[in-house]
């Protein structure tokens, strides 16, 4: 699964800054359940981030199979090899997330989005995804609709993170299927999302992520 030298994407859990700033750091070597790693260094501000012991993070790497895997972890020691690095522990595969090259993690759950079609004279509405993924979205639909299938779609979704924090997503999207869903009354779209930052992308999938991880521990999955 891990590859010596891969870079590393990482971000705090439970900080007090006031900004979600991602860093990235390489892998220097990996022994039983422990990761050793460069230090970050600051996605934005290009400066490398001082940690303490007991520091947590949500990390993310691409492993040798070429999947995306991501768990969440903290600092355990600083030592030093032949550069300085920093001790993370290696979690069991059970309490990691493995996405597939270009495949992201769907998780059914209900967010708020409100969307606004870029195309007709469509009255703006807000509703709530039936899931979600950092691919795209399928969303309730209202009783009296003008979405058509291809319309293209403005969306601002709404993330409630563990730590607290509440974070707004923009997205543009394309409706690539209108369907009754079991269980709903109304009719549904999957949108595709087709303009996201990659910083936008990366907090869906952080999200997903985190329920994936409460709906296992609740045993739901």
């Amino acid at each position: 699964m891990v590859e010596i030298g891969a870079p590393v994407s990482l971000e705090l859990i439970h900080t007090d800054c006031a900004h979600d700033e991602l860093f990235k750091s390489k892998i220097v070597d990996k022994k039983d359940d422990y990761l050793f790693l460069t230090y970050p260094v600051g996605e934005k501000t290009r400066k490398t981030g001082i940690f303490l012991e007991g520091t947590q993070f949500k990390l993310s790497f691409v492993g040798k199979d070429q999947s995306v895997y991501l768990f969440e972890t903290s600092v355990l020691a600083r030592k030093k090899l032949k550069i300085p690095v920093l001790v993370f522990y290696f979690p069991k595969e059970s309490e990691t997330i493995r996405i597939q090259r270009r495949k992201y993690v769907r998780v059914e759950t209900a967010v708020d989005v409100a969307v606004l079609s870029t195309q007709r004279d469509v009255t703006p509405f807000t509703t709530v995804t039936l899931d979600i993924s950092g691919g795209g979205a399928a969303i309730v639909l209202p009783e009296s609709h003008q979405v058509k299938h291809q319309e293209n779609l403005n969306l601002m979704l709404v993330f409630p993170m563990n730590s607290g924090e509440i974070r707004y997503v923009e997205a543009e999207g394309t409706v690539i299927r209108i369907f009754n869903n079991k269980g709903v009354n109304r009719e549904s779209a999957s949108i595709e999302f087709t303009n996201i930052t990659e910083h936008q992308r990366q907090t869906i999938i952080q999200f997903c992520f985190e329920r994936q991880l409460y709906m296992r521990r609740r045993g739901i999955q």
